[in-house]
């Protein structure tokens, strides 16, 4: 049974007629999401979230329709790391990182050891333990989206979305980011779905591609299939050049 389906879904994206998409995300899968500008990446990616209603379809959890879940058992089956942050009220970094244990508390019930060592393996993991007792706000941009991978890898959802998880991140930085996805993914029990601008971190992270096109259209596959000079020029509206390299093959604007 796939993780996540999507059943003649329209995200509904503001001021753009999308033709409805149907997919199903199995086990496994890391999902490349690429597409121009305003193509509906975001919008998508919240709908899958159960965080915008779409305007018709039907999204299904295991087979449960999203509608019909209650926001906890969304969050223990979803994670999601949004491409901007804002601080609602003061925490540190390790009280950030263990919100991502609230889910899969009961009510009243304070985080235990087990909750606690989760947090630190994901603070290490980002590269963030020796900032746990840093207040968030004096993080730099790079630092905060670190610690919101931190904080989806403490909640451990079985479908990680990720909406733009390189940004505000250096070469080192988001690479490393990347390696800890598929890390995650390499158990064959969860699955990931991320959007990108870059096509070379999508060509090396992703199996498979959702391709959003300008005119609110879709293509999805294999990334062996999706990643074609002639579609993506035609994604991008501009000239590519497909390169091979020892890390494999890499496309170089026109």
């Amino acid at each position: 049974m796939p993780l996540l389906e999507l059943v003649e879904l329209d995200p509904d994206v503001p001021g753009r007629r999308t033709v409805p998409l149907s997919l199903a995300i199995e086990p496994g899968q890391c999902w490349g999401v690429l597409g121009p500008n305003g193509a509906g990446k975001t919008t998508l990616l919240h709908a899958l979230a159960g965080l915008r209603r779409p305007a018709s379809g039907e999204i299904r959890l295991r087979g449960e329709p999203l509608s019909r879940l209650s926001r906890r058992r969304i969050a223990r089956g979803i994670g999601i790391v949004f491409q901007q942050h804002h601080d609602s009220f003061p925490a540190t970094v390790r009280e950030t990182a263990l919100m991502g244990r609230h889910p899969h508390l009961r009510a009243w019930r304070s985080e235990g050891p087990e909750d606690r060592e989760r947090a630190h393996r994901a603070l290490r993991q980002t590269g963030l333990a020796a900032l746990a007792g840093r207040p968030v706000a004096t993080l730099s941009g790079g630092e905060r989206q670190r610690l919101a991978l931190a904080t989806v890898l403490t909640q451990a959802p079985a479908l990680y979305l990720l909406d733009e998880p390189t940004s505000h991140l250096d070469l080192r930085h988001a690479v490393v980011m990347l390696d800890r996805v598929r890390e995650v993914l390499a158990d064959g029990c969860h699955a990931a779905m991320m959007s990108l601008h870059d096509i070379n971190l999508a060509a090396r992270y992703c199996d498979h591609l959702l391709l959003l096109y300008a005119d609110g259209s879709s293509a999805h596959g294999p990334a062996t299939r999706m990643l074609r000079e002639d579609r993506l020029e035609a994604l991008y509206a501009h000239p590519l050049h497909a390169v091979e390299t020892p890390a494999g093959r890499g496309f170089l604007p026109g």
